[in-house]
């Protein structure tokens, strides 16, 4: 498949790294509010908790490579890779709201057999997006300078938003009551910030949160409906499927590739949720609010030790 289009213009690259950004939310946020909301705050079992992350998860492993395979053959007036994307945010969106909501009053048997069920609905709805979305990427670039280029600056964009990742955690315990009540809206906003709910959490500041986070993961990844695709790019036929599995397993770097991500994210995700429990009850004694406020603050630090780091890995994807 030759590349016979032009390069992307700034537009098409910034609606490609929103996209990006809905990407990394969809992949992060979930696994980052789980436990501290299902288990901590509603009272799950943790292991129950552990076990609704994971099913999906191999749900996902089933899902990406037919959702890739699918996307490879669709023919549509609106492209091969677009229709998914747009169908994937929006589900996104709404799967990923409905998510946050259960209460406490509903009992936890209920409410992990709810996150258990959403849980495979919004995993479907982000592979639907993001197999797609990360295909699209090497079509939109003309080569591999170009293609650099595009990473870069989707990266950029993806850290600069990340900035508000380490700080969802500790906007469920912000008083979301402030907004509906009286005086200037300066004076609302500040004591939305400032004024902590309790020190446990409660509804409804996890479901405004879940919804807004939502809706803004649904509004980014529509933003990647955008990019142009390429004219030249031919649909594969539909029974090479398992011929093409077959020709990825059998590629070596593919494989060490594949298995180098998959070892970071066991540590990643493995370290997470114990930073969690560590901090709310043994540094603060059970306190969540500040627990959540210190995990941001360390966060955001991470988040611009990453932002620093990109033109570092952009060169050296370059040379």
């Amino acid at each position: 498949m030759g590349f016979m289009r032009p390069p992307p213009k700034l537009l098409e690259r910034l609606a490609y790294s929103m996209g990006g950004v809905a990407n990394n939310y969809m992949s992060n946020v979930l696994p980052m509010l789980a436990l501290p909301v299902f288990s901590i705050g509603l009272g799950v079992e943790a292991w129950k908790v552990g076990v609704a992350l994971a099913v999906p998860r191999v749900w996902d492993a089933i899902t990406d490579p037919i959702i890739g395979h699918l996307s490879d053959s669709c023919q549509s007036r609106l492209g091969r890779r677009r229709p998914f994307i747009l169908a994937g945010a929006i589900a996104s969106f709404a799967t990923y709201s409905l998510l946050w909501v259960p209460s406490p009053s509903w009992g936890p048997d209920a409410i992990f057999w709810w996150f258990m069920v959403t849980s495979f609905l919004y995993y479907t709805a982000t592979t639907v997006f993001a197999i797609p979305y990360i295909a699209i990427g090497y079509e939109i670039a003309s080569d591999s300078v170009e293609r650099a280029k595009l990473m870069t600056m989707r990266s950029v964009v993806s850290s600069i938003f990340s900035l508000g990742m380490p700080w969802i955690y500790a906007m469920c315990f912000w008083n979301w009551q402030a907004i509906t009540g009286e005086g200037a809206w300066a004076s609302r906003l500040a004591s939305l910030i400032v004024q902590q709910n309790g020190t446990q959490l409660e509804p409804p500041g996890y479901q405004i949160v879940g919804v807004a986070l939502g809706l803004f993961m649904g509004l980014a990844g529509i933003c990647a409906f955008f990019c142009k695709e390429n004219p030249t790019a031919v649909a594969t036929q539909r029974n090479r499927f398992f011929h093409s599995f077959g020709l990825a397993l059998c590629n070596r770097p593919f494989i060490f590739l594949t298995g180098t991500l998959i070892f970071t994210m066991f540590g990643i995700f493995l370290v997470m949720p114990m930073a969690t429990y560590v901090n709310i009850y043994h540094i603060f004694g059970g306190d969540q609010p500040k627990a959540a406020t210190m995990l941001a603050q360390v966060g955001t630090v991470q988040a611009f030790a990453g932002i620093a780091l990109v033109p570092v890995a952009g060169f050296l994807m370059v040379v």
